[in-house]
């Protein structure tokens, strides 16, 4: 099941710029760990092709140079997304206060023993896959497994309720 949590329009400047900083950041995650995914998958891709080849063309120096960059491991990649549940102010990126910062220690806590115990990752993953990206979002009810996705095929998840 797919989750979505919309976030309150901004009312003022204050927290468009906060909004602002959130995509940004958001953004640059998702690229990051998309990449890394896809660069996985292309990885596990060039195994399971080369398991097709036919002997002759296995043993051509060409198939083996490209088998070196294949990878046979799978892997599950689980983000923890921060969404605080009051708005916190353009400062949030640089307030390492000791409340602050206890806070969100306390909501990361939280959050990695939700998914530890749902543990989606123990479910089967395709064959053909080298990387799953599970979302763990929270939002002022529960938390949840996000399973929106970017690439059907590899970013996949579950709805749990709060653990």
């Amino acid at each position: 099941m797919t989750c979505a949590i919309a976030p309150q329009l901004p009312t003022n400047l204050q927290e468009v710029s906060e909004r602002d900083q959130d995509i940004r950041y958001s953004s640059r995650t998702n690229v990051c760990s998309n990449a890394f995914r896809d660069r996985h998958n292309v990885r596990h891709a060039i195994n399971e092709l080369y398991k097709l080849l036919p002997p002759e063309l296995a043993s051509t120096e060409q198939a083996k140079l490209l088998y070196e960059y294949g990878c046979v491991t799978e892997m599950d990649i689980v983000r923890l997304i921060y969404r605080p549940v009051e708005p916190q102010g353009a400062s949030k990126t640089y307030d390492f206060s000791r409340s602050s910062l206890e806070k969100r220690w306390q909501e990361g806590t939280a959050d990695a023993r939700t998914v530890l115990h749902t543990s989606p990752w123990l479910a089967p993953a395709p064959k053909e896959l080298g990387v799953r990206v599970f979302d763990v979002l929270r939002d002022d009810s529960h938390r949840r497994i996000d399973n929106s996705p970017t690439r059907a095929e590899s970013h996949v998840g579950v709805d749990f309720a709060t653990a």
